[in-house]
């Protein structure tokens, strides 16, 4: 017995026809994939819209001394975190400095903010003060960053330079 390619294909044509197109998620009031990741890649307004609402847990060696508003503020900054691709992140939230596993989503240990090394951690995640609610542009994320970095240089005992304006005669 033989077969016919041509006839084959005919055959199964039929059955590869493109069926009815799904309804559009924009038309269902979801965040469609193009607008969720411009809006991450652009942060600002809406990106709360995006975090993940994972909670952060301590490891039983580690006391947990934070609130449930610090908690959730530790959980968007894990986000930031895992966002970025580090696996063991610093993480500064009111004058604490906490170790987490990113994958697991674990705070494993404490440091002295006055520490002068920190050893094994893939990255530096300040989380912003309380007076902002979340990541969502109620403040610039740069100045977020040097005011943080301020801090923590200040609190290692190096005083940043005073900035001064030169110009040129």
């Amino acid at each position: 017995m033989t077969i016919n390619p041509l006839m084959l294909l005919q055959q199964l044509a039929g059955l590869a026809a493109p069926s009815a197109k799904p309804a559009s998620s924009a038309a269902s009031g979801d965040l469609g994939f193009s607008s969720a990741l411009s809006k991450a890649q652009v942060g600002g307004a809406g990106t709360a819209d995006l975090a993940s609402l994972q909670p952060v847990a301590f490891d039983p060696d580690v006391p947990q001394t934070l609130d449930a508003a610090q908690m959730q503020r530790l959980s968007l900054a894990a986000d930031k975190a895992q966002a970025a691709g580090m696996n063991t992140a610093l993480l500064l939230i009111d004058g604490q400095a906490l170790v987490m596993d990113v994958a697991s989503r674990t705070i494993t240990a404490r440091v002295d903010p006055a520490a002068q090394i920190v050893e094994g951690i893939d990255g530096l995640v300040p989380v912003p003060p309380a007076t902002l609610k979340d990541f969502s542009g109620q403040a610039d994320p740069q100045t977020l960053a040097l005011q943080s970095t301020k801090q923590l240089l200040e609190r290692l005992g190096h005083r940043a330079p005073a900035v001064t304006s030169t110009t040129a005669v």
